[in-house]
This record gives structure tokens, C-alpha cells and sequence, in this order.
């Protein structure tokens, strides 16, 4: 069997260690979104919503459309592939990393994909630009250190002796 397999890793990153960390990081990221839309007195599930119209088109961003619960799963959907997609990016990163500079990574990582959604794609989407508060930082900011807490956790299960072995430098 290849080593790969053996590993349990696709293109070098542990699967469930993407895949468990996309989950987490993306459950985290959709609890702060729904809090801090309440906050500035959108519904909870206006992030859900939002991310649906990617595919469902414009109409269905409108604050006048009628609730859809097909626009929420279709967000979901979205919402967590993309989620799982970005922590094998990450992991891809932080696959020798020690935790602490795994989590720390992550936060880099969330930050920049505040910037890349909401400053570089939203003008294809200008609905989000509703979601534009502190907590939409504070949420990606906590998906990137749950992502990279709960990647780093699954590698070093799977194999303990392997973090830093290869790649003193960048220990914290």
C-alpha cells in the first residue's frame, strides 16, 4: 500500500484531521456569525442566508424574500464544504507544526480569509457586506485557531513523534 494511504493523508495533509477540523472551525465560525448578526439586529440565520444566495442568486439575499429553507441548507452546505476545503489549505501549512504555533497559524490563517471574503469577493456578492461587524473578524479569527487546535490535535494523535521531527525550525 502506498504511504499515503497508510497515513491517512491526502496530498500530504491528514483527512480527518481536515476534515474534523473544517467541521469544528466552521460550526465555531457559524455560532459567532449568529450571534453577532443578532447583535446588529439581522436574523440569526442571515449568514446562512447569505452564503445560499451565492448559487440561489441575489433575490434570495433580499431582507424582503421569504424565508427558504433551501437557502439555509444550500448555505450550510456551502458554508461547510468550504470550511473542510480551507482547513486542508491550513493543514497543508501546520502538518509539523507544534500546537501552539499551529493555533497561532490558524489565526493568521482566519484573518486573511476575512480579508480575501469580505474585501475581495464581496463586491461580487455586495449582500455581505451587511454581515460587516466585529464579530465577522472575531468569527474568522476563531475558526482559524479551531481549525488549527483540532488539525493539529488529530495529527499529533496519529502520529506524536512526527511533529517537529522534521522541521525544528519553525517550533514555537
Amino acid at each position: 500500500m502506498s504511504e499515503a494511504i497508510n497515513n491517512k493523508q491526502f496530498f500530504g495533509v491528514n483527512w480527518r484531521g481536515g476534515l474534523y477540523g473544517g467541521v469544528v472551525g466552521g460550526l465555531v465560525w457559524l455560532f459567532v456569525m449568529m450571534v453577532s448578526s443578532v447583535a446588529v439586529g439581522l436574523p440569526a440565520w442571515a449568514p446562512l442566508k447569505y452564503i445560499g444566495a451565492f448559487l440561489r442568486g441575489t433575490n434570495a439575499a433580499l431582507d424582503a424574500a421569504p424565508f427558504s429553507w433551501g437557502t439555509l441548507v444550500l448555505g450550510a452546505v456551502l458554508h461547510l464544504f468550504f470550511s473542510i476545503l480551507y482547513a486542508f489549505v491550513l493543514g497543508a501549512y501546520i502538518r509539523y507544526h507544534s500546537t501552539k504555533s499551529a493555533v497561532f497559524a490558524g489565526a493568521i490563517f482566519g484573518l486573511i480569509l476575512y480579508i480575501v471574503n469580505f474585501h475581495l469577493f464581496s463586491p461580487a456578492f455586495p449582500w455581505m457586506e451587511t454581515l460587516l461587524n466585529p464579530g465577522t473578524i472575531l468569527a474568522h479569527l476563531m475558526y482559524g485557531l479551531a481549525v488549527g487546535w483540532v488539525y493539529i490535535r488529530v495529527e499529533q494523535a496519529n502520529d506524536p513523534e512526527q511533529i517537529g521531527k522534521n522541521y525544528h525550525h519553525i517550533k514555537m
